[in-house]
């Protein structure tokens, strides 16, 4: 099956269901964590920042702009 996504796609994805404020329950951030995963299988730990919400919304946000001016591009 061709996977019609790019995996960055699926990582901008990934990073706005685990984009939570902290403190958080835990029970509650590793269900976010689990469905990030799987909209995204193989994201590490390491590529979803963890400091803030909006830490995470913005690396998202950046990754859909560099899609989005690729898209543009001729």
């Amino acid at each position: 099956m061709v996977d019609l996504l790019d995996r960055r796609q699926r990582l901008a994805a990934a990073l706005c269901l685990a984009a939570v404020d902290l403190p958080a329950e835990m029970d509650a951030w590793g269900r976010q964590l689990k469905q990030a995963s799987a909209v995204c299988p193989g994201v590490t730990f390491g590529e979803i920042p963890t400091n803030s919400r909006r830490e995470a919304l913005t690396k998202a946000r950046d990754i859909l702009n560099e899609l989005i001016s690729e898209a543009s591009a001729p």
